[in-house]
């Protein structure tokens, strides 16, 4: 779980610095992708007990996203057994795993109608 434009940098100073703004971009772009979801939810032509139920849902498996990126993340990093590389694997699957989400959420808000 390489990011391709971070493992370019010249050197580890560098590549630390483009990983940690990637997760928080990485951050960034799912937020406002949760948050544009929320919105057309709020505007899907279906009865309100099911948009309620639907949003509950949705709100229930962000929280168990975040658990499990956490979790995840923090496995990864313990693979480099206490190397100088841990933070990196964890910055790395925080993007990877924040990518994922949002191209997820980006499908159901794709199937909404």
């Amino acid at each position: 779980m390489q990011s391709g434009k971070c493992s370019k940098a010249d050197d580890h100073a560098s590549e630390r610095t483009c990983l940690i703004r990637e997760a928080k971009n990485s951050q960034i772009k799912l937020d406002v992708t949760e948050e544009k979801f929320l919105q057309k939810l709020e505007n899907w032509d279906e009865e309100s007990g099911y948009k309620k139920r639907t949003k509950g849902l949705f709100l229930a498996a962000s929280k168990q996203h975040i658990q499990f990126r956490k979790a995840q993340c923090e496995l990864l990093a313990s693979l480099a057994a206490g190397g100088n590389g841990a933070g990196d694997m964890r910055l790395e699957c925080i993007i990877e795993l924040n990518t994922r989400r949002t191209d997820d959420i980006r499908s159901l808000s794709d199937s909404l109608k």
